[in-house]
């Protein structure tokens, strides 16, 4: 009985782990350029400096549980010397709904949009309604990014949902995710230019310094 339940466990974490995907690009790049990144689709943008002269993207895909992971486009391209990255959901408002039900600290999914399917109700007569943590509605992404930038880069990031994390980067920055948050750290001593914006979100900084919050927002 034991090897069976270990045999079960074993397929269920590699059905789990081979229904995340992975894109993965090297950007050359020339010294001094500016790139500009623009993700409005994902959770975490990672963005760490290095002293090589490429760009290496590494960016991890789930979209209503691995279903739909082919809808997500990452498009590079150069316009006017300016180095461009585009990460969005192709057609989101065509791929199908889900509802997740976080409870007991467990994430259920359903391949409906209809709150009253079967399937729900069910769920709430197995496991009761009290002590629903939260509940969802719409395409399910979990869409993280590892990005490693030559240190003379100047740098732009824009996004609407991501937490931008910007860690041992030596370049000038801007960044800005309306709806996530944005956390630099950098050396004290070393000078840069730096422009962070959040509307709905947090910045952090390992710097000692006063943000105004009256030039952050935005009434677009």
């Amino acid at each position: 009985m034991k090897k069976h339940i270990l045999i079960l466990l074993l397929v269920f974490v590699t059905v789990q782990v081979l229904s995340q995907s992975n894109i993965q690009k090297t950007v050359e790049l020339k010294e001094g350029q500016k790139v500009v990144l623009l993700i409005d689709d994902a959770n975490l943008i990672n963005i760490r400096g290095w002293n090589e002269d490429h760009m290496e993207i590494n960016t991890m895909v789930l979209i209503n549980n691995g279903i739909n992971d082919d809808s997500y486009q990452l498009e590079v391209g150069e316009k006017n010397g300016i180095m461009y990255i585009e990460g969005f959901i192709q057609n989101k408002d065509k791929l199908p709904r889900m509802i997740q039900i976080k409870k007991g600290g467990q994430v259920y999914s359903f391949n409906t949009d209809d709150s009253k399917d079967p399937e729900i109700m069910k769920f709430y007569e197995e496991h009761g309604r009290d002590g629903i943590q939260w509940t969802s509605h719409g395409v399910m992404w979990d869409i993280n990014y590892e990005i490693r930038i030559p240190n003379n880069t100047d740098l732009k990031v824009d996004s609407r949902f991501a937490m931008i994390d910007i860690d041992n980067f030596q370049g000038n920055v801007q960044a800005s995710s309306k709806h996530g948050g944005v956390d630099i750290a950098v050396e004290s001593s070393r000078k840069i230019d730096f422009n962070l914006k959040c509307d709905w979100g947090e910045i952090f900084t390992n710097l000692n310094l006063e943000f105004d919050s009256a030039l952050n927002k935005d009434h677009r």
